[in-house]
């Protein structure tokens, strides 16, 4: 049990960790993101192999609305060498025709967004760490304002 249990550690210990104050430039202050909205990549819907597409589901955890652009303004960064880079996104399959508005989440599954990263990577044989970014603006009185929020979740993707 205890070799199952380090055999699935593993896989993990052999992806480069960056320090808890590096982070990509998103034009969203670190202490803002997950605080308003909240994303995450749930395993049933997701491989987690190199080259299959992302999805996440996204919650507002926030009291107010937020409203996202049909693509829930998905950035992806890859970690490598102590660096983040902007990987390319593939086009997506299909979006709304609109801006999304979530309402706070409050326990009802039925205001939650999904958003789908297509990346495309180079080196399909290496383990990958990705940070996944979604954003939108919080909405109130029925129109967007200039207060940009986000959230973000790391993903391991394996070859």
């Amino acid at each position: 049990m205890l070799v199952m249990l380090f055999m699935l550690a593993l896989p993990s210990a052999c992806v480069p960790q960056p320090d808890g104050e590096d982070m990509p430039e998103i034009g969203i202050p670190v202490e803002s993101l997950n605080s308003q909205v909240n994303a995450f990549a749930p395993k049933g819907w997701n491989t987690f192999k190199v080259g299959d597409p992302i999805t996440l589901e996204i919650y507002v955890i926030g009291n107010e609305e937020i409203i996202f652009p049909p693509d829930f303004g998905i950035r992806t960064f890859l970690y490598r060498d102590g660096n983040w880079t902007e990987v390319v996104e593939s086009v997506p399959v299909a979006y709304s025709h609109g801006d999304v508005i979530l309402s706070p989440y409050r326990g009802n599954l039925f205001v939650s967004g999904t958003a789908v990263a297509f990346p495309i990577l180079q080196n399909a044989n290496d383990l990958m760490l990705l940070r996944i970014f979604v954003s939108g603006h919080i909405y109130r009185n029925g129109k967007a304002t200039d207060e940009k929020v986000g959230a973000y979740v790391d993903v391991i993707l394996h070859p």
